[in-house]
This record gives C-alpha cells, sequence and structure tokens, in this order.
C-alpha cells in the first residue's frame, strides 16, 4: 500500500492521470452516466489541473503538456453536434477547469471556452425547453464569469469577461421571457421550487453576473428588469425559492450604474441607479397597497397622498413603471385583491434585500427611510 501511495503521489503521477482521462471520457462510456463524474472526481482529488512544478522543470512541461491534451478533448465535445451526454459532461468538465487551472491557462482559455459554452447555452429539448446541456452550460459561463471577476485588471479580462456576461445573461433572460409568455400550467413549471429549477438556474446566473461585471449589464438593464420582475410578481404562490432569487438579483441590478427604462446619460451612476430603482419599487408597493387594502384602511387619503407627494412631488413626471409597462398583467384576476396584497409582500421582501445588499461605492447612498417608512404604516 505504501508503495501504490508513492506511485500515486509521484511526479509522473498527475501526466499520466490526466492522459488516460480521454480514454475515460469516450462517446460510449459518457452514455452509461458514471465516466463525466468519474473523470471530474479524479480531477478534484489529484489537483490534476494545478499545475504546480517549477516552471522550467521537466516536469511541468510534461504536466503542462497532459493538461492539453485533456483540456483539449473536454474542447471537442463541447460542440453543438456532440451527443447530449457529451455535451453535458464537456459544460461540467469546462466548468470545473475554469475554477481549478491556474490563473495563466484561465486568462489564456476562458475567452475561447466562453465561446464553446455560449453555443450550446442555446440548445433547446424537443419541447423547446432550455436542454440539459444549455443549462449545464448556463452555469459554467456563471462560474467563469466568477473567476474572472478577480482578474479585471489583467490586460483583455475585462473585454472577454463582458462577452461572457453578456452572452450568459442573454440566455438566462431569454429562459425567464419564455417562461412568462406560456400559459399557466408551463409558467408554473418553469417557476417552481424542485432542486435545479430552469428559473433558477436563470436567475442565479444573472445574479452572479451582477455581482461579477455589472458594467457588462449595462445596456441590458430593461429586459433583466422585466424578466426578474415577472418572477416576482408573477411566480405561483408557495415559490418561496424563485421569489427569493429574483429578489437577490433585483437588488443587484443598480451596480450597473443605469437607471431601466430611462435614457442613458452616458454615464455611470450607481447612486442614481439605486435611488431611481427605489422609489419606483415603493411606487409599484403603494399601486399595489391602493388595490389590497381598498376599503379597509381607516384614513386611506392622508396616508397614500402624502407617500406619492414624497415619491412624485406636484408637477413633476412619474418615473417609468417598476418591471415595466406589462408588470401589472395580474389586473384581471378576479381575487385581485388578495394577489395584490400578496405582490406587496414580496416588494416589501425586496426593499429588505436591498438594504442588506452591499453598494458597490465608498460613498454610499442614502436610505429613503421616510419613504419606506410611510409605506409601512399603510
Amino acid at each position: 500500500m505504501q508503495d501504490a501511495a508513492v506511485h500515486v503521489h509521484s511526479a509522473a503521477a498527475k501526466p499520466r492521470i490526466l492522459r488516460a482521462l480521454p480514454g475515460v471520457l469516450s462517446d460510449a462510456r459518457l452514455a452509461s452516466g458514471a465516466a463525466c463524474a468519474t473523470a471530474e472526481a479524479a480531477v478534484r482529488h489529484h489537483n490534476l489541473l494545478c499545475e504546480t512544478f517549477a516552471a522550467s522543470s521537466d516536469a511541468a512541461a510534461h504536466h503542462a503538456a497532459a493538461v492539453d491534451v485533456y483540456v483539449k478533448h473536454v474542447e471537442s465535445l463541447a460542440v453543438p453536434h456532440a451527443s447530449a451526454h457529451a455535451k453535458v459532461a464537456a459544460c461540467v468538465l469546462l466548468a470545473q477547469a475554469c475554477l481549478e487551472c491556474g490563473p495563466r491557462r484561465f486568462v489564456a482559455s476562458f475567452g475561447r471556452w466562453g465561446a464553446a459554452l455560449g453555443k450550446l447555452a442555446d440548445g433547446v429539448d424537443g419541447f423547446g425547453n432550455p436542454s440539459p446541456s444549455a443549462r449545464a452550460a448556463l452555469r459554467a459561463l456563471a462560474a467563469m464569469t466568477r473567476r474572472a471577476s478577480a482578474m479585471m485588471d489583467v490586460p483583455g479580462v475585462r473585454k472577454e469577461a463582458a462577452t461572457v456576461a453578456q452572452k450568459a445573461t442573454a440566455s438566462a433572460t431569454r429562459w425567464l421571457e419564455r417562461g412568462s409568455e406560456e400559459d399557466d400550467s408551463s409558467a408554473e413549471r418553469l417557476f417552481a421550487d424542485a432542486p435545479g429549477d430552469v428559473a433558477h438556474d436563470a436567475m442565479d446566473a444573472i445574479a452572479v453576473c451582477l455581482e461579477s461585471h455589472p458594467a457588462a449589464l449595462r445596456p441590458k438593464v430593461n429586459a433583466v428588469e422585466t424578466a426578474l420582475v415577472r418572477v416576482l410578481l408573477e411566480s405561483p404562490r408557495g415559490s418561496s425559492h424563485a421569489v427569493s432569487r429574483a429578489s437577490r438579483a433585483l437588488a443587484r441590478l443598480p451596480r450597473t450604474g443605469a437607471a431601466a427604462f430611462e435614457s442613458a446619460s452616458g454615464v455611470a451612476d450607481p447612486r442614481a441607479a439605486f435611488s431611481k430603482q427605489t422609489r419606483r419599487v415603493l411606487i409599484a408597493l403603494h399601486d399595489a397597497l391602493d388595490d389590497g387594502l381598498k376599503g379597509m384602511e381607516a384614513t386611506p387619503d392622508s396616508i397614500a397622498k402624502q407617500a406619492r407627494a414624497a415619491l412624485v412631488p406636484a408637477g413633476s413626471a412619474a418615473p417609468p413603471a417598476f418591471g415595466g409597462d406589462d408588470a401589472r398583467r395580474d389586473g384581471r384576476d378576479e381575487r385581485r385583491a388578495e394577489t395584490r396584497l400578496d405582490h406587496a409582500a414580496r416588494l416589501f421582501g425586496l426593499l429588505a434585500d436591498v438594504f442588506r445588499t452591499p453598494f458597490p461605492s465608498a460613498a454610499g447612498v442614502a436610505v429613503p427611510a421616510d419613504l419606506v417608512l410611510n409605506a409601512a404604516r399603510r
């Protein structure tokens, strides 16, 4: 046993294992479902992608060449015409590679990996829903963006990371938009709280991109806000995980520095974006309370008018609706009051997430505590 342990941990072991893995990752073995997990575990347990040998040593050269062979084989699986199980394995193993490989290899490779994964993220199954490989590709793109966020000062990384983040967000937003356009049963399946849900993958990817590279999402704030608000307000009752994920992503949207549905000034201002989004959320919250508490408030006019006057001063135009013009598509619901009170509760939860989320500015922003208190008093 001691001799075996010495052999496994010898300098030559890592290259040998890496060169053997392409055989394990053959299409026939991947079809059985266990080969990908075996390769993933081998890479993780033996740190096969961690190139720690002295740069000028023969061991380093042999190890680097073996990593090249392994990565090249994994990349060969990440093509649209590959089998379904091969594409899923490629996404899983490339996500692992982008997290475990050395910084130099990551910088040299992640643009190429992002392009390959971006093509797979558009895949659909026979019903038009995101395929398993598309969902795996989206998770890999999010992991890649998170890793790149720690290297933004390296030449070329910021631009490549922006491309990856934009692709991940575009795919995620498209999934959410498609779910909101389906009938009620399809939407309920999309926004369900089942583990590994499609909408969960999409919202997690958007949140990661907003945290890791918010500037890349600046041109897409309208589409992102619309999709997330629909999930926040239209998810079926009891979909707490879907609602919390949408709320978490929306709370990070001001990091882009752009205010949704307003003409861009060309200058990124997270503080202004934060203030404008908070104001629009509070207006939507009062709209929901107006409908939900109709006939229930002792002094409906005084508190509501005071709140409105503070949010939309006389003579000024009201800001764009939170979520866009279609954000209140539930107006025909026969249980309107009950539904709108549920919306108010979700918007209160969003405000809590907004104020808990770290703000990316040394100066910070002023919290409109009096405006929030006006809504809470109702």
